[in-house]
């Protein structure tokens, strides 16, 4: 059941934003109103400070919930949790207002009444919340959430039975004719139904194996608004804690903000590490063989804003072969580039050892396979091109297909025969075909980047587009086919995000010497 409640009371996607925001922001115009039509005369300074408390709040609240709601990644992937803890938070700092400005108004009995079960539910929820809310964010152990889940999946109903029958029998408190609330009898017992949960975030706090510092931010939630409680109710015999339970969401809020600043830093130190490795590992002169006159290369690696693992490579195993490669690694950052640094360098090795490509990248992915306790994987196509008769000798392992332009001097899209990616199952096959490139004859190899590239309406770039911008450029040279790619890629894409990597190669045969 909390499991359920909590996906209903999670605001995360833009619509939900929107009306918690609006809701939010109407709970301090209805507090105005019943501030205005309540005499004030006669009150403690203590009675009217506290009210006065909770309409700031109530305001402040709004603006908070707004600087959270725009920045939607500030607390990562518990914004929608937090967004609906604020929410709740506001709720409670506006019934626990209103409850003091209805007190002692003999006509507002009954929504007296009313306004004190919703208060006594929405701080139950609100514990509720922050349990939840705790529980991802301090990655609190199993055997200390299972129990407290349980206790909240059998009693849960009940308890907030027991809330809403106060409308009816003074269980926990009484609003009695001349309007004033009283404790009842078993007022008690509603903190002891809060005890399990508080129990549950204290034992999460303490055993946590969290930083420090995410321990200070849960903790203080708890902290603050019991401390000023108890001084509050020993000095003015009034409690304080919806106010300073909001003013504690908004520090936690704060104190998020600031983690996550500090956690960015790190992780754009880590991409700009992953970004050197990538670009390092990318061979970047051409022609890349400037006395060779039998062909033609060009590539190319237009980076995301991630990192990704992309990467191309060309060699010349022996004077009369060619090996040309590209590859996409299935992560990105750090661990990505590593993957692909040690992938290409087993590939290029192997390869001077002779052999066909599916030969030569079922030994790659077998020594892969065995050692891969990262889980990644990588695609991969693959040629060899005998520069004396032209025959290219291919194998794929799960990439893009590609694109070959024949005699005709047409692009079209070749639907090879796809093995595994490599790094799946060591003993994975793989099988070459042959193509006959004639002089002239072109082939284009890219990774998933260049026909998931998305414009801002959410559409694909795909290989039909792709097909037709290489054919508007079949006659130009390697470079200017890539060029003419990626321009009609960004006229396309209009300034929509980058997600992956664009990266091609280009490959004519010139014939033989």
């Amino acid at each position: 059941m909390i499991n359920n409640l909590e996906k209903k009371l999670t605001i995360s996607d833009k619509k939900s934003a929107e009306s918690g925001f609006i809701f939010v922001a109407l709970l301090p115009v209805v507090f105005v109103i019943f501030v205005l039509l309540r005499d004030f005369r006669g009150i403690s300074a203590a009675y009217a400070f506290n009210i006065g408390l909770n309409l700031m709040s109530c305001a402040i609240c709004v603006i908070v919930y707004q600087s959270c709601k725009r920045d939607s990644a500030g607390i990562g992937e518990n914004n929608g949790l937090f967004l609906s803890l604020l929410i709740t938070t506001s709720i409670s700092v506006f019934l626990a207002g209103t409850t003091w400005i209805m007190n002692g108004v003999s006509r507002l009995v009954f929504l007296n009444r009313l306004f004190n079960v919703l208060l006594f539910t929405d701080n139950f929820m609100l514990v509720v919340l922050f349990w939840r809310f705790e529980c991802i964010t301090l990655h609190v152990d199993e055997a200390i959430v299972h129990p407290v889940n349980r206790y909240l999946d059998i009693f849960l109903l009940p308890i907030l039975i027991c809330f809403t029958a106060n409308l009816f029998f003074p269980i926990f408190f009484k609003v009695d004719e001349a309007g004033m609330y009283h404790r009842a009898r078993f007022y008690p017992l509603s903190f002891i139904s809060f005890l399990p949960v508080m129990m549950g975030i204290a034992g999460g706090i303490f055993k946590s194996k969290a930083k420090k510092k995410d321990k200070f931010i849960i903790s203080s939630f708890v902290g603050f608004p019991l401390v000023i409680m108890i001084i509050t109710l020993l000095k003015f015999h009034i409690s304080f804690l919806e106010p300073t339970m909001f003013f504690s969401i908004t520090i936690i809020y704060h104190m998020l903000i600031a983690v996550r600043s500090e956690k960015l830093a790190i992780t754009q130190t880590e991409l700009n590490v992953a970004a050197d490795i990538q670009e390092s590992m990318l061979p970047h002169v051409f022609p890349p063989f400037p006395e060779r006159h039998e062909f033609e290369l060009y590539a190319s690696m237009d980076p995301a804003r991630e990192v990704g693992g992309d990467f191309y490579d060309y060699l010349m195993i022996d004077d009369n072969h060619l090996a040309v490669l590209i590859a996409d690694v299935s992560d990105k950052g750090v661990p990505a580039s590593l993957f692909m640094m040690s992938t290409k360098n087993l590939i290029n090795y192997r390869a001077q050892q002779g052999g066909t490509p599916a030969e030569i990248l079922a030994d790659v992915n077998a020594h892969i396979s065995s050692e891969n306790e990262s889980n990644m994987f990588v695609t991969v196509w693959m040629g060899i091109l005998d520069l004396s008769t032209g025959i290219l000798t291919c194998t794929n392992a799960g990439h893009e297909y590609p694109a070959i332009c024949g005699a005709d001097g047409v692009f079209r899209i070749f639907r090879d025969k796809h093995g595994l990616m490599i790094g799946a199952m060591p003993k994975a096959k793989y099988h070459d075909y042959e193509l006959t490139m004639t002089p002239g004859s072109k082939i284009f190899v890219y990774t998933d980047g260049v026909p998931e590239a998305n414009n801002p309406k959410a559409e694909l770039y795909g290989l039909n587009r792709l097909e037709t911008a290489l054919n508007r450029a079949a006659d130009k040279s390697p470079k200017e086919i890539l060029d003419a790619i990626q321009a009609d890629v960004d006229t396309f894409v209009n300034g929509a995000k980058q997600f992956d990597d664009l990266t091609m190669l280009c490959l004519e045969y010139k014939g033989a010497e």
